[in-house]
C-alpha cells in the first residue's frame, strides 16, 4: 500500500489536509482518502471535492486519484515538456536516463 500525504494552503498558511491511500487489487488500483482530524475541525474547512464530503475516517475514492488531485497532474503537453527537460538534464549530467511516473497514464510516462 502506498500513501501519500496531502497538505492544503488557506490564507498563505499550509496545514495538513489528509491521507490518500492507494493500493492494487486484482490488477486494479483503488484508493481511500481520509481527511486530517485537525483540518475537518476548522472553520475555514471545506471539501475538496463533491464525492468526498467532510468527514472524519477513510473514503473510496471513485478512480485511481480524487479528481481534485487528478485535475492539478498535468495533462499531456505538461508531462512531455516535464519528461524533454528531466532528458535535457541527465543528458546534460552525464547520467542514464529513467522513467518518470506520473498519475495521468497508468503511472508511467517513458522518457525518450
Amino acid at each position: 500500500m502506498t500513501s501519500i500525504h496531502a497538505h492544503i494552503e488557506i490564507d498563505g498558511t499550509s496545514s495538513p489536509l489528509g491521507q490518500l491511500f492507494s493500493s492494487v487489487r486484482r490488477g486494479r488500483l483503488t484508493s481511500m482518502f481520509s481527511y486530517d482530524a485537525d483540518y475537518v475541525s476548522q472553520f475555514r474547512a471545506y471539501s475538496i471535492e463533491p464525492a468526498m464530503p467532510l468527514v472524519a475516517g477513510p473514503q473510496a475514492v471513485g478512480g485511481a486519484l480524487p479528481r481534485a488531485f487528478a485535475d492539478a497532474a498535468p495533462d499531456r503537453w505538461g508531462r512531455n515538456l516535464i519528461a524533454r527537460r528531466f532528458r535535457a538534464e541527465r543528458l546534460a549530467e552525464g547520467l542514464p536516463l529513467r522513467q518518470l511516473a506520473t498519475p495521468g497514464d497508468g503511472w508511467g510516462t517513458r522518457v525518450r
